[in-house]
């Protein structure tokens, strides 16, 4: 059962796009120690007792498509825990559909509400040959 709880979604929820117009996933948080691990993003806060938060993205959406999703679609689950409890507590973030002001490739971006001060930049997969241009790449 999820325990995540969605906060800010920008430009909207319902807000639709597609996934192969998608470069980046720009994950942000209070550290620059985040990880992926498959369709997870895992950032970890404090080493010493293992608190860390998780951020479950869609199998679906994290592979590349041309399917089209909504952003209040892009997030399974989202959790914190400390490796002594290993309970999943809910935890609130965000989702927006942006462009990154430095690189200027279209990202989903995925962050803390409470603390998004650094980040990290995890390129999506891509389709290995030319989609779009009927095996041309222009």
């Amino acid at each position: 059962m999820p325990t995540g709880v969605p906060g800010p979604i920008l430009p909207s929820p319902g807000f639709a796009f597609t996934r192969a117009y998608i470069q980046d996933f720009w994950i942000s948080g209070q550290t620059a120690n985040i990880t992926r691990m498959n369709n997870f993003f895992h950032e970890t806060i404090d080493g010493s007792i293992g608190y860390g938060i998780w951020y479950e993205v869609y199998d679906n959406l994290y592979a590349w498509s041309s399917n089209h999703y909504t952003l209040d679609h892009v997030v399974v689950d989202c959790w914190w825990e400390a490796f002594f409890d290993s309970v999943h507590h809910p935890q609130v973030y965000g989702v927006n559909y942006e462009v990154h002001p430095i690189t200027g490739r279209l990202s989903l971006r995925i962050y803390n509400p409470a603390d998004f001060s650094h980040s990290v930049i995890f390129p999506a997969p891509s389709t290995l040959t030319p989609y779009w241009a009927y095996g041309t790449d222009s």
